[in-house]
């Protein structure tokens, strides 16, 4: 329709009828290349969009958060010592596909640098060319910079297919990755707080594994392998053993049903925000976490053991207590996952808050996720659509960053300070 108005017309005075016949081809020329690069939806995109296919490579996303921390262990960053956030440097952003028009549609940038916590927050984020079947495969190149001097070149890479498994692959210049990327899926939001490579296994590398004639009993090793087996049973009852009946289902025509309805939430609590309130002469220790309850809805199988709420580690280096949640749906039901955890967070103050978390992931319908707000610092989000999530979050106590200077070293002491 372009094409039939009267600019096309030979002007005796200000046409030629070449430019013309020029100016079409050049312009038939950019058309294709639009098309090429899926910038241009013609009839047969848009009978694709609106049918099962789906809008193809539009919704093939992928966004990355890393929260690279200096100080690890959270001591290595007291005085005498001089703390600084790491310095991220990108050198590039490479693709193999996606990434639309220019591939302006994948960007690789430091989004933020907290000197008050002494960590920098990096972003990757891409998208998959609207109108193809490229899927999305792209890198991000930078070098991270410690407050030692030390440096080391990191690539993330993401490959997420239009058809085919995916594959994530961080670099090694850190250690405390949580994040993952399923096989299947092609839409994916994670985070991951890490520290420097190598800083945790060399805090932690003494010999306090191995035997002491003075301290230790043979009968210890015996009350440990009881213990052991103790464990065993309650996990087998936490619903880490899948029994007969459920595997018979996942390998009928049925499908596994439920059996893929799954979340799992890790949540660490962070005891110092911002960091210098740990700093001497505070004593500082990590949050304490009293679990009241798990309560259910629909899901978490046989006598609900397939859903647990529980604290999976104390870290008195780091003064942080990490928290699971965790749930999978009942297996050959069309009943989805919907449960809560329930506890109580102690802070070093001697204060205490309730808190519930809540995920709600229908066999159909919007899926819901309601944290609590005991915490700030959350970011991690579960989208409305799909049953398959594992996500995590780095917290700390509500408010903590307005009260922090709320200390009486800013009043006035009359044998130091003059007013004027």
């Amino acid at each position: 329709l372009v094409l039939q108005d009267d600019s096309f017309e030979p002007d005796p005075e200000k046409d030629d009828p070449l430019d013309s016949a020029k100016v079409a081809t050049e312009d038939s020329s950019k058309l294709i290349d639009d098309i090429k690069d899926g910038l241009a939806v013609d009839a047969q995109q848009l009978a694709l969009n609106s049918s099962s296919a789906g809008p193809l490579n539009c919704d093939w996303k992928f966004n990355y958060n890393l929260k690279v921390q200096s100080c690890h262990p959270m001591k290595s960053c007291f005085p005498p010592a001089v703390p600084k956030a790491p310095v991220i440097t990108v050198s590039e952003m490479t693709h193999s596909s996606g990434c639309g028009a220019d591939n302006t549609g994948c960007t690789c940038k430091v989004t933020k640098v907290d000197e008050d916590n002494f960590e920098t927050t990096f972003n990757m984020n891409g998208v998959g060319t609207c109108g193809t079947w490229t899927g999305l495969d792209f890198a991000c190149h930078f070098v991270v910079s410690w407050m030692d001097g030390s440096t080391c070149a990191c690539k993330l890479h993401i490959d997420i297919p239009f058809s085919g498994d995916n594959e994530w692959a961080p670099c090694d210049c850190f250690d405390g990755y949580s994040a993952t990327v399923r096989s299947s899926g092609h839409d994916f939001s994670i985070s991951d707080n890490v520290y420097k490579a190598g800083t945790h296994s060399l805090v932690l590398q003494d010999d306090s594994s191995e035997p002491h004639p003075e301290k230790d009993d043979p009968l210890d090793s015996a009350k440990v392998a009881t213990e052991d087996s103790s464990k065993l049973i309650d996990d087998i009852k936490d619903g880490l053993a899948v029994d007969a009946q459920q595997l018979a289902l996942n390998s009928s025509s049925a499908g596994p049903l439920n059996c893929d309805w799954k979340f799992n939430y890790n949540l660490k609590v962070q005891s110092c925000h911002p960091m210098k309130s740990c700093f001497p002469p505070a004593v500082p220790k990590a949050p304490v976490i009293t679990v009241s309850e798990m309560t259910h809805s629909s899901g978490c199988g046989a006598d609900n053991t397939g859903c647990t709420c529980k604290v999976t580690k104390v870290d008195e280096d780091n003064f942080e207590t990490t928290f699971n949640m965790n749930g999978v749906g009942t297996c050959g039901t069309w009943t989805g996952l919907d449960f809560a955890c329930h506890f109580v967070v102690s802070w070093m103050d001697g204060s205490t808050c309730a808190c519930k978390l809540h995920i709600d992931i229908p066999f159909s319908g919007d899926n819901e996720w309601a944290p609590c707000d005991c915490f700030d610092g959350y970011s991690a989000t579960v989208r409305s659509s799909g049953h398959d999530f594992s996500i995590s979050d780095n917290v700390y106590k509500a408010g903590t960053h307005s009260l922090v200077l709320q200390d009486d070293s800013f009043e006035p002491d009359p044998e130091k300070d003059d007013p004027l």
